[in-house]
């Protein structure tokens, strides 16, 4: 029996995922402002997937009482309005994991939000020049899709030290060395989180399985799909990779299905670093937060 926590432990001990410091300043700024428009929240919310958890969580919660699940942070914001957002800043002062050194993925202070940045920027790039979902929810899941290894890293950090003992070998992806380690990995961290915030199901699937988009429910394969390749763009392109990203295998045949190919995936990369260059310094600071 693992000696480590449990998933059950690690859900209790992390579900409150706080946004990175830096981002909370900028934000209260512009909700105190006389006048702010939506774009101008939706452009500070999205760089940040704790926040973006956090707004999405509440306003997908049962206060609300819609019929209808929010998956965008469009959405969010326009359901929930500046007051409420306020609201969510002021709980959230005391965040600090975004910017802060985690153990267990080799992570430096803000290379998880770097790296999701660039999935969530990948995935509605790609989701634009395809067609295959809602750039909004796109970007909205790129952002969000790796929360467990957040909380994960946060958590049960002992045990990721040994599970980076066994890759490659004797396991050659990091999912199966996490499964052998702890009884579950972080997409089952990521699960049962996104659940117990009632977030909509799409972005519990893209959460859940972007790792083998194939074993998805068909009527959200192309999400996830587009998710998996924005993560591949992103690994390649060495945005806040940690070491987990050296054993990340690419589903080739979900790519196929969905017309994805080496030529069509390149030809999106160009657009992708621009982005990410008016987001990021060359030292890897948000510039929009500056």
């Amino acid at each position: 029996m693992s000696k480590h926590a449990t998933l059950e432990a690690v859900v209790e001990m992390t579900d409150s995922i706080p946004c990175a410091p830096h981002i909370l300043p900028k934000l209260q700024h512009s909700l105190l402002g006389t006048y702010v428009t939506t774009q101008e929240l939706q452009s500070i919310i999205e760089l940040d997937p704790g926040l973006a958890t956090s707004v999405l969580r509440m306003a997908n919660s049962a206060y609300f009482g819609r019929d209808q699940k929010c998956e965008s942070i469009a959405n969010a914001i326009l359901l929930l309005g500046t007051a409420a957002l306020s609201r969510l800043t002021v709980t959230s002062q005391a965040g600090n994991w975004l910017n802060q050194p985690i153990k267990g993925y080799g992570w430096e202070p803000g290379d998880l939000c770097r790296h999701s940045l660039c999935v969530a920027v990948a995935s509605e790039i790609l989701s634009t020049a395809t067609g295959l979902a809602d750039p909004n929810v796109a970007y909205t899941a790129g952002l969000i899709y790796d929360v467990g290894k957040l909380a994960l890293a946060y958590a049960n950090s002992e045990g990721l030290a040994e599970v980076i003992k066994l890759v490659p070998s004797p396991y050659p992806t990091w999912e199966e060395a996490e499964n052998a380690v702890l009884g579950y990995c972080s997409t089952d961290v990521s699960r049962l989180l996104l659940q117990r915030w009632s977030l909509p199901h799409a972005l519990i699937e893209v959460a859940t399985g972007y790792l083998h988009p194939s074993r998805v429910a068909p009527q959200n394969f192309a999400l996830v799909t587009t998710v998996h390749a924005a993560k591949s763009i992103a690994t390649e392109l060495g945005y806040g990779i940690g070491v987990d990203g050296y054993y990340f295998e690419v589903d080739e045949a979900a790519l196929a299905e969905m017309n994805f190919t080496e030529e069509s995936l390149q030809a999106c990369v160009p657009a992708i670093v621009e982005r990410m260059d008016a987001l990021i310094t060359p030292e890897g600071i948000i510039k929009a937060l500056s």
